[in-house]
């Protein structure tokens, strides 16, 4: 339990609506209701009760509610009390994913401007792969990018989250649910990468060889494709939960299908910007 998560139930019970405090809060409904599950299983008790429409806070969990508002109070009394003069300036260059500029970079620019508001910041988008050579030849501060399979040098990765990859399918898809029927139909997938890999693994573990409709660039694609009613795809959640077209795609969550880590990569040499930033994001709420 920490302050934050405390501060996000309190908005969660204000809005009584997930997506609305999701959007406000900067994260995506699928992680607040994670945090909200968390707290419940080391509470021990169910704090608030869904529907597909609103959010009704139980009996103890209102009891909760009343405490939860006087710390965020106090934590709030005790912020303003410190009156921080922010002495940092200067420009902090990022690389970011395109779904990541939507999920994750809010959060990120939100704690730089704690920092300093007189940080410029520069923001380029790309593949994730890019994302660890910017950073390692110094071409950016830092990348919002999966966390790299091997140990680059002189870099540290800070997590931000555990991303699960879903199935995605057109809405007007017929089929059973099974793995053998599903994937007789055609599939798309990213051409190559990270993400690439983890599906082929896991098709190799569970013996599946759909028919390849596309190989592409990008998993935007992929979700604009599946909604033309083109095959069925893999993607991470957040690309869907972000996607203009999500209202044409549905989801189906294969529990075996792997996760992957999504954070902050950074050099580990001296950029006080970069370890301001860090200290921030470790020691806030």
């Amino acid at each position: 339990m920490n302050i934050r998560n405390l501060k996000l139930f309190v908005r969660l019970a204000y809005h009584k609506n997930f997506s609305q405090t999701a959007l406000e809060n900067n994260i995506t409904p699928s992680a607040l209701s994670r945090i909200i599950k968390g707290m419940e299983d080391e509470l021990g008790f169910i704090i608030c009760e869904r529907n597909n429409r609103v959010v009704r806070i139980t009996e103890q969990g209102k009891k909760l509610l009343e405490t939860a508002k006087k710390i965020d109070e106090i934590w709030f009394d005790y912020k303003s009390s410190l009156n921080k003069k922010h002495t940092f300036s200067g420009k902090l260059k990022i690389f970011s994913s395109v779904t990541a500029s939507y999920s994750h970079l809010p959060f990120l620019i939100k704690k730089i401007q704690n920092i300093s508001d007189q940080i410029a910041i520069s923001v380029s988008t790309g593949d994730h792969e890019m994302g660890f050579k910017y950073v390692a030849s110094g071409q950016c501060d830092l990348s919002i990018c999966i966390k790299p399979t091997q140990n680059l040098q002189n870099t540290n990765f800070f997590n931000l989250s555990e991303i699960k990859l879903i199935l995605i399918y057109p809405t007007n898809f017929k089929t059973s649910f099974c793995l053998d029927s599903i994937f007789k139909h055609p599939i798309i997938l990213p051409s190559q990468g990270f993400i690439r890999a983890k599906i082929n693994n896991w098709l190799k573990i569970n013996n599946l060889t759909p028919p390849i409709f596309a190989e592409v660039t990008g998993n935007e694609i992929i979700a604009n494709m599946v909604s033309l009613g083109y095959g069925f795809g893999i993607i991470p959640e957040p690309v869907l939960e972000f996607c203009p077209v999500s209202n044409k795609i549905s989801k189906y969550q294969l529990d075996s299908l792997p996760c992957f880590s999504l954070g902050v990569l950074y050099k580990t040499e001296k950029n006080s910007l970069v370890n301001a930033l860090m200290r921030e994001m470790f020691y806030s709420d």
